[in-house]
């Protein structure tokens, strides 16, 4: 599946490359924190909708679309408590929500165009017309019968179409802008990087494939410290216990019992992670503790509940991280002050919006 959708992530991150190029060209520092959340949200919506955002077009990369995100998810905590309050604000008439709250209104219209594609892929569906290319909505809407599935109805879609972009536009992005960060404030990291991708890939020119970036130790090790020091979802994530119970460090688990963990705790754990504040791609090289350590990197989570999207994630990683660091090996960054690694929300993982955003430069 990875390799069908490759040629989503290329173009993207070959855009993204021609802007780091024209900044330098123009000595000009480039926003990278919004630039690699630019990269998820348009292959997403290119994947999902065949209509893609083009936020990599945006001077700004789309600082207005991913404020409107990070500004509405404290109100999740809100509707949990005050249900009824959430049911009358996603009734609220969009020309209404508009002029109460710019988020809101943004929020609103955003459902709204959402709605409008999902209505636009199935009335195509049932007129028989057969799509350029299936979405994850053509699919969505075709259940198997045989497994008693039910069509889900449009306004269901409508919020697995905004789940799909809330999600996209921190994970992944949270992920390639700590570990580019490390990379370029810290010269030996930087090197080992550097000289692996100009091994795998001497020819500058030809595009940095998937198969072989998976392949290549460093890199991997690279993209698994900026995994286990980012994060999607900081906050213990509740799960029930299936019958007939389990057994946990010799403790009986009653079926139906809640239990849960947070990623934040596991990957900074000394016990398997030694020195575990440290970006640290080295830990990763020895092919018998990376097994070890594998079980233990719950980025994505683990089971059966374990994101869906973590081999598109995978695939921008490598394409975008290879890419940048293979064509540009003088990038030099701001250090970032403590109080910009707070966080000011902790289900997203969400900074401070006056927070100091990553930008790079050239020496």
């Amino acid at each position: 599946m990875v390799l069908e959708l490759e040629h989503l992530v290329q173009p993207k991150v070959a855009k993204l490359k021609q802007r780091i190029y024209e900044a330098l060209g123009a000595e000009k520092p480039i926003n990278l924190y919004y630039g690699f959340r630019a990269i998820s949200i348009d292959v997403i919506t290119d994947y999902a909708f065949d209509n893609c955002y083009n936020l990599l077009e945006r001077d700004d990369f789309g600082v207005p679309f991913f404020s409107m995100i990070t500004d509405l998810v404290p109100s999740i905590w809100f509707f949990q408590q005050f249900p009824l309050v959430q049911q009358l604000a996603v009734k609220t008439p969009l020309w209404l929500a508009k002029l109460m709250n710019k988020s809101l209104g943004s929020f609103m219209q955003l459902q709204a165009d959402c709605r409008e594609q999902i209505v636009a892929v199935k009335a195509a569906m049932d007129a028989g017309k057969r799509p350029a290319r299936m979405t994850i909505f053509h699919q969505l809407l075709t259940p198997d019968v045989t497994e008693g599935h039910v069509t889900p109805t449009i306004d269901e879609l409508k919020d697995e179409a905004y789940d799909l972009l809330a999600a996209a536009s921190e994970t992944a992005g949270n992920a390639m802008t700590l570990a580019a960060y490390n990379i370029v404030c810290n010269e030996d990291i930087y090197k080992n990087l550097a000289a692996e991708l100009k091994e795998a890939f001497p020819d500058p020119s030809v595009e940095l494939d998937f198969l072989t970036l998976e392949k290549l130790p460093y890199l991997t090790g690279v993209i698994k410290e900026g995994l286990r020091l980012s994060f999607g979802a900081i906050s213990r994530l509740p799960r029930a216990t299936p019958e007939p119970g389990a057994m946990f460090n010799g403790y009986p688990i009653p079926p139906g019992t809640i239990v849960s963990m947070s990623s934040w705790m596991m990957h900074r754990n000394e016990d398997i992670f030694p020195n575990a504040e440290k970006f640290d791609p080295s830990r990763w090289l020895d092919p018998v503790t990376a097994r070890v350590l594998d079980k233990h990197l719950v980025a994505f989570g683990k089971g059966s509940r374990q994101c869906l999207g973590m081999p598109l994630a995978f695939c921008e990683l490598y394409v975008t991280l290879g890419t940048i660091f293979r064509h540009f090996e003088n990038l030099k960054a701001d250090k970032t002050e403590l109080q910009g690694l707070v966080y000011e929300e902790y289900f997203m993982s969400i900074h401070p919006a006056n927070a100091r955003k990553f930008h790079v430069f050239a020496e």
